[in-house]
């Protein structure tokens, strides 16, 4: 029938052909295509955005960049930016709307920041409850205003490094102070 108005069915409708619409297509259940090729979801004008379907894998993509692959298979994953392109990743939380950010162009991840300067830069405390391994020669780094202070650790030994005037102090967990270094290197 043709017409301006709704058409329902209560049972299958087999077309041989294309269906057009001006307006909605909806279903209360599943839309199933028997035969043929219905693995690309995509909008009308706009073919380099599409939602692709292949045995058990999904491709979203957007613009021609491939946003998202959802595979199952050997190795099942989820995979952002498949096509390794300069394409920012982040995800929000309740309280902060950069709770992890991956900066594409620069091979850099932040937690809490949107343009990390290291591969990896946390905002906010960092917490272990296993231990924490690091190459030989390399330090544990911190700037207390432009003072910079460092740990390395090196063949046979564990070197502390300051930079800056005043006393370099040891504490035990009580607050005492165990030994006491001026900046000339003197114990105090």
């Amino acid at each position: 029938p043709h017409g301006d108005g709704d058409i329902d069915f209560s049972d299958s409708l087999d077309v041989a052909g294309n269906i057009t619409a001006s307006g909605n297509i909806s279903s209360s259940s599943d839309v199933i295509a028997r035969s043929g090729s219905f693995d690309v979801i995509s909008r009308v004008g706009d073919s380099d955005t599409r939602i692709y379907f292949s045995d058990d894998d999904i491709n979203i993509t957007v613009g021609g960049v491939n946003m998202i692959d959802f595979t199952e298979g050997s190795t099942d994953e989820i995979t952002f930016n498949e096509s390794a392109e300069d394409l920012d990743v982040r995800i929000e939380g309740e309280a902060d709307a950069n709770l992890l950010f991956t900066d594409a162009g620069n091979d850099r991840v932040g937690i809490g920041k949107t343009s990390p300067t290291k591969a990896l830069e946390v905002k906010g405390e960092i917490s272990a409850s296993e231990e924490i391994n690091m190459a030989n020669n390399k330090s544990i780094r911190w700037n207390n205003g432009g003072n910079f202070s460092s740990i390395r650790a090196e063949v046979n030994h564990l070197k502390y490094i300051a930079y800056g005037s005043g006393d370099h102090i040891f504490r035990s967990n009580t607050s005492d102070d165990l030994v006491t270094f001026d900046n000339t290197g003197e114990v105090r």
